[in-house]
Parts: structure tokens; C-alpha cells; sequence
């Protein structure tokens, strides 16, 4: 009876003893003007339980202790606040906005560092200065907020390369592009393939004390570009779109229908042409009364609409933050056939796995559509687009049937190649298609206090697919026996990087010094790929559609051949690095930066072009 009598105490008094073991934590939080505060962070101290506060700025914590609980409140910027609670009662916490201006950190290669230790020249821009400017292409936003930056549109037409410079170009004869890292990978062209509404920061080192780290690839400088992370705390969907139109601002002022036939009478005295407008003065004065045909504002003048539409979903959780966005982007070129599509998914996932270890994911898809040739992809007297709307001739022979659209044979062949602006236009077609992967992972660990390891990897993967077609009455197709020409061309680009560094970094040791140092190791390699499969003597009136659907179609005449399909595949180009980088201050007034860094090229041996017949194509 006195076993059982003491197990049935036991059993009695068991639940009072966890019930006395747990307990739940109230309080709220708000700022220094008393306004709660929303998605903060709760969690007690070693025992690694937490909660968020509600709309109202409340909490409640449940933990499993009857002691003393050390409770951590945080939130983006505040700072953080520790709290001891001995009972179920909190109160209100009170959080001191954060200030960092002195504390500012700058990404300056693999590596993070205090605006005030920077001992090169260093300018960046924040995600508030490019969000809201209505433009597709990030490089464009960065003109004229980037000392230093200049940026140039290569062409006018939609989808067309922006050009930037750093300080202007430094090679004659070579590529005078800057180096892109985006979250600590390298990426070609990287402004080109993000949305502005992606960017948290874009940061360019323009030195040499601050370029040597990356080598010799970074001659023309670096631009380092971090996109936008996820904030633990209640979930957000933005939503940000423009939409608008664009025109001509202005036209060049050409001759009037009579100025123009007397300067060709001039310039044709006594040629056989000569009399193409009239024989004697009382003729040509006949051209004062004639409408003059403004073939600018007829290929330039459209009113080209362009919408741009970002939507993002922010938000996690203690540990775990993401950020998700999806950019369309629609514009409409000024000139005739020409527009531009592009579709971008961004995601981005963040995970603390432990107070030493961190992960982080990012995935990028791009999908982007280039239509129409552009207006000065050809700068040949006879084919370049933009000076025929301008040289060409500015009224219509009464002899014409087919109104303004109509194609003059002898006027082209009189002056020398000038083309009817709008035909030629048409004449050309092309599409651009580009699908690209980009995918980034790190891990970070803090093997002591002061000393991180981490490791980067990064996956390229984008393939372009151009296809052009060019009717009879082009250059082109002139070679060609005045027959149409059409060709699909393919390029293929994978880019593999990995890169692991080492950072020991000691701030204020014996209130004077701050030291930093670091060693990595980083491995690019990249494979690329072409073909091209090219058709000429296409039927004389067979439209770009038909001919680049079916490349069988075209014929070659008699004694005349067919261009040989080509393929060719770029040997692999791999760069093994090894650096290091020191900095030191003393007492906050002197710094000094040391850079170290050797790379390895290695490039395999040309594989020969590999030519494909395939079948139907002669």
C-alpha cells in the first residue's frame, strides 16, 4: 500500500509541476512616438522560441520556465532591445529608431565594408532613387545618378544595348564594358537582364584601390548590384506600373519638293537623267505647288505606347525571409516594325539554419522578344534606314501607283540606291528571342566570432535565337540574285562560377585599431556555342512568316549555290583566381588598403566548325 500510495502521488502532482513550467508572455511594442509597431521580432533568449507582433504592435510568448526569461525585440530599423521578464507581463517595449549613416556598409567585392573605412572611389545608388522611373532597361535609369557613369543608347530602336562607361573608354580596339557581379557572381550584361524594380542597391567601384581585387577583368570598372531580399514580418504585395507614350521631339529640316528638283537638275547637268523632273525652268517651278511628303514623321512618327508592370510578394518568418517578383514589360518602337517584349520572375529565399550557419537562394528567368531591325544596324549608304527618311525623295511622281508605299525601280536605280523609307522598313524583318536561367546560392558560417567562411555558386544559362529575313528589294537580297534571303541563327551561353572566401575582421581593438583580412579562391567557366542556318533565293513575293517556317523553300537558279549551314562551338574558357585584401585603420583618421590577386587562364584548343547539311536544303 505505500508504493501505491506514493505513485499515486507522484501522478497527482506531476501535471501541477508543468503546469507551474509554463507560461505566457505578454507585452507590446511600439516606437518612440508611441506607434506600434508591426511584424517585430520576439524571441527568448536560449531557448529559441519566437513570435512576431500583430497590427497593434502585441505579443505573446509562450515559454516553458519558470525563471527569469531574457527576451530579444527587433526590427528593421530599430535597434534591438533586450528585456527580462520574470512574470507573464512585459509591459511595453519601447524600440530606439537605428541610426547608420556612421555605420553604412558598402559591397566592395566578396566582401561588406563601412562607408567611413572606404579608400577608393566608391558611388552608389539605392533602390528609392531607380523604382519609379519609367524605364524597362536598368542602365538607362542609372544616367546621370552615377558620378562617373556615362550611358548611351546604341540604337534608338526598342530591346536596343545600352553602352556604359566608367571614366570614359580605356582600349581602342577592345571592349571598354564594365564588370557586373550581381550578389557576388558575375554576370554579362547584367543591367539588361533586371528589372529597376528589383535593385536594392547598385554600388561602382571605379579605382584602382578598389578594382584590383577582381584583376584585370575589372579595367573598365565594376558595377555591383544587389538585389532585393525578403524582411521577416507580415507579408507585402507591391504593385508598380507605368504607362505612357512616346514621340519624335524633333525632325531634321529637309529640302521643299521644288528646292529638291532643282539642286537634282543642278547636280545631274547634262547626265543622261538630267530631265527626270523637267527640261527648263517654267517645269520645274511646277514642283512649288506640290505636297511635300514628310517621310520622317512617315516612319518615325508613330505614337508608340509602352506599359511597364511589377508585382512583388515580400515577407518570412524568424530564420526564413523571401522576395518574389514577376516585370512584364510592353513597348511599342516610333518606328515602323518595331517593338520590344520581355517577361522577368525574381525570387529570392534567405534561411538562418543556426546562429553560426545561413543559406540563401536566388532564381532569375528572363523571356525576351526583339522586334524589327533597328534603325542603324546597317550603315551602308544603301541600306541604313534612318538616312532615307531623310534623303530620300519628298513628294510623289504623278507616275506612281502605288501611292506613297509605291517602289520606285527608277529613281532607285538613278540615285544610286535610295530606297522609298516605308517599303524599305518592311522589307526588313527581324526577331530576337532570348531565354535566360540565372541561378545564385551561398552558404555562410561563422566558424569563430570574427572569422566567416563563404561559399558562392553561380549558373548561367541563355540562349538567343535571331531570325532575320530580307526581301527583294534590299541590299541583301541584291547579292542574292534579287531574290529573298532568310536565316535563324542560335547562340548558346552557360557560365558556371564558384567562389570561396575567408574574412577575419577585429573592429576597435585597443579602442585604436581595425583590422580586416581576407583570402578566397574563385573558378569561372563558360561554353558557349553558334549555328546558323541561312536560305537565299526565296520566291520574289513570299513573306518573312512563310520563308521562316519553312527554309526549304528557296531554290537556287542555275549555277548558283546555296550557303552552307555552319556550326561551331567555342572552346571552353576557364579563370582560376586566388586573392586577398587587407585593410587596416588606426584610431578612426588613417586607413590604408592592400589587394593581392593572381588568376590562371586556361583556354582549350579551337574545335574545328562542324557543318551540317540538312536535308532539303540544296
Amino acid at each position: 500500500m505505500t508504493k501505491l500510495s506514493i505513485l499515486v502521488a507522484c501522478l497527482f502532482f506531476i501535471p501541477f509541476s508543468l503546469l507551474a513550467q509554463n507560461r505566457t508572455i505578454k507585452g507590446k511594442v511600439t516606437d518612440e512616438g508611441g506607434a506600434p509597431v508591426t511584424g517585430a521580432s520576439v524571441l527568448s533568449k536560449g531557448l529559441k522560441k519566437g513570435v512576431q507582433t500583430d497590427k497593434d504592435g502585441n505579443f505573446s510568448l509562450s515559454v516553458n520556465s519558470d525563471k527569469a526569461v531574457d527576451i530579444i525585440i527587433s526590427s528593421v530599423g530599430y535597434a534591438s532591445k533586450v528585456v527580462t521578464v520574470t512574470g507573464t507581463d512585459a509591459g511595453t517595449v519601447q524600440l530606439i529608431k537605428e541610426a547608420i549613416t556612421q555605420e553604412d556598409v558598402v559591397v566592395v567585392g566578396y566582401a561588406t565594408v563601412r562607408r567611413k573605412d572606404l579608400t577608393g572611389a566608391v558611388s552608389s545608388v539605392g533602390a528609392k532613387q531607380i523604382k519609379d522611373i519609367p524605364l524597362s532597361n536598368a542602365a538607362e535609369a542609372l544616367q546621370g545618378r552615377l558620378a562617373g557613369v556615362q550611358a548611351t543608347v546604341s540604337d534608338g530602336a526598342p530591346g536596343a544595348d545600352v553602352l556604359i562607361r566608367v571614366r570614359g573608354g580605356g582600349s581602342i580596339t577592345q571592349d571598354n564594358s564594365p564588370m557586373y557581379i550581381v550578389d557576388g557572381v558575375q554576370v554579362e550584361n547584367a543591367l539588361s537582364v533586371i528589372s529597376p524594380q528589383d535593385i536594392q542597391d547598385v554600388t561602382l567601384l571605379k579605382d584602382a584601390s578598389t578594382t584590383a581585387i577582381y584583376g584585370a577583368r575589372a579595367a573598365n570598372g565594376v558595377i555591383l548590384i544587389t538585389l532585393k531580399a525578403g524582411r521577416a514580418g507580415k507579408t507585402t504585395v507591391n504593385y508598380n506600373g507605368a504607362m505612357g507614350a512616346r514621340q519624335l521631339p524633333q525632325k531634321m529640316d529637309v529640302l521643299s519638293p521644288y528646292d529638291f528638283v532643282v539642286w537634282q537638275w543642278e547636280r545631274n547637268r547634262g547626265a543622261a537623267d538630267s530631265a527626270a523632273y523637267g527640261r527648263t525652268w517654267d517645269t520645274l517651278s511646277n514642283y512649288k505647288n506640290v505636297n511635300p511628303i514628310d517621310w520622317q514623321g512617315e516612319v518615325f512618327g508613330r505614337n508608340a505606347k509602352f506599359q511597364n508592370h511589377n508585382l512583388s510578394v515580400n515577407g518570412g518568418k524568424l530564420g526564413t525571409t523571401f522576395n518574389l517578383s514577376v516585370t512584364a514589360n510592353r513597348e511599342d518602337g516610333i518606328q515602323l516594325e518595331s517593338g520590344f517584349d520581355r517577361n522577368l520572375l525574381n525570387f529570392k529565399l534567405d534561411h538562418v539554419i543556426s546562429d553560426k550557419a545561413k543559406v540563401g537562394i536566388s532564381a532569375r528567368y528572363l523571356d525576351q522578344t526583339v522586334k524589327g531591325i533597328g534603325t542603324t544596324n546597317s550603315g551602308t549608304r544603301t541600306t541604313n534606314r534612318l538616312r532615307h527618311s531623310i534623303t530620300y525623295r519628298p513628294f510623289e511622281l504623278p507616275t506612281a501607283t502605288g501611292g506613297i508605299d509605291d517602289f520606285d525601280e527608277a529613281y532607285f536605280l538613278a540615285s544610286a540606291g535610295q530606297t522609298n523609307p516605308i517599303i524599305l522598313a518592311r522589307s526588313e524583318y527581324r526577331r530576337q528571342f532570348t531565354k535566360g536561367t540565372y541561378l545564385t546560392g551561398y552558404f555562410n558560417y561563422n566558424i569563430l566570432k570574427n572569422l566567416v567562411f563563404r561559399s558562392t555558386v553561380g549558373f548561367d544559362n541563355v540562349n538567343t535565337e535571331q531570325r532575320l529575313f530580307f526581301s527583294k528589294i534590299t541590299g541583301t537580297a541584291r547579292n542574292a540574285a534579287s531574290l529573298p534571303v532568310a536565316s535563324i541563327g542560335n547562340q548558346f551561353n552557360r557560365t558556371l562560377s564558384n567562389s570561396n572566401t575567408l574574412q577575419y575582421s577585429v573592429n576597435n581593438f585597443k579602442n585604436k585599431h581595425d583590422f580586416s583580412v581576407l583570402l578566397g579562391q574563385e573558378i569561372i567557366d563558360v561554353r558557349s556555342s553558334n549555328n546558323l542556318f541561312q536560305t537565299n533565293f526565296f520566291p520574289a513575293d513570299i513573306s518573312a512568316e512563310k520563308a521562316l517556317a519553312n527554309m526549304g523553300l528557296g531554290s537556287a537558279p542555275t549555277g548558283s549555290v546555296q550557303p552552307l549551314p555552319f556550326s561551331f562551338v567555342n572552346p571552353p574558357s576557364r579563370i582560376a583566381s586566388f586573392f586577398g585584401r587587407l585593410n587596416y585603420g588606426y584610431d578612426d583618421r588613417y586607413l590604408a588598403t592592400f589587394n593581392l590577386r593572381s588568376d590562371r587562364s586556361t583556354k582549350f584548343a579551337p574545335s574545328n566548325g562542324n557543318l551540317v547539311f540538312p536535308s532539303g536544303s540544296f
